[in-house]
C-alpha cells in the first residue's frame, strides 16, 4: 500500500468519485505504482483507499490532462481550460527548485508525467 498526501479539495473529489486520475510527476514512490495497486490518500487525519485501475505515462502534463480529460484529473471549477490546470501542476511543484531549474533549461519537464486511473477499494 502505498500512503499519498493531498490537498483537501482532491481528497474530497477522489473519494467522492469526481476525480478519477490522479497526476503526478514519475518520481519516488510514484516511480513503483502498478495496476491494482492500493493507494491510501491522507488529509488532516483523515484517510481511504482506492485501488490502481491503469498507469499511463506523458511527457508534460498539458499532455496528460489532453489525454485523460481535464474534468477526470481536476475537476475544479477555477479549472477551465488545459492552460489552467498546467498552471495548477506548476504551482504545486514551484517549490521544487531542481525541477524548475532543469525545466528552464530544457524548456520542458525532465520528469515524465503519469496519470494514475482510480477504482474505489
Amino acid at each position: 500500500m502505498h500512503v499519498v498526501p493531498v490537498r483537501s479539495v482532491a481528497f474530497r473529489s477522489i473519494r467522492l468519485g469526481r476525480k478519477r486520475v490522479e497526476g503526478r510527476l514519475k518520481r519516488g514512490l510514484f516511480k513503483h505504482i502498478q495496476p491494482d495497486d492500493v493507494i491510501m490518500f491522507t488529509c488532516h487525519g483523515s484517510s481511504f483507499n482506492a485501488r490502481v485501475e491503469r498507469v499511463c505515462e506523458y511527457d508534460c502534463f498539458r499532455d496528460m490532462l489532453r489525454t485523460e480529460g481535464l474534468r477526470s484529473v481536476l475537476p475544479y471549477g477555477d479549472v477551465v481550460h488545459v492552460q489552467d490546470g498546467v498552471r495548477l501542476y506548476e504551482s504545486i511543484y514551484k517549490h521544487d527548485d531542481e525541477l524548475m531549474k532543469r525545466r528552464a533549461l530544457a524548456g520542458t519537464l525532465a520528469d515524465r508525467v503519469i496519470g494514475i486511473k482510480l477504482i474505489h477499494a
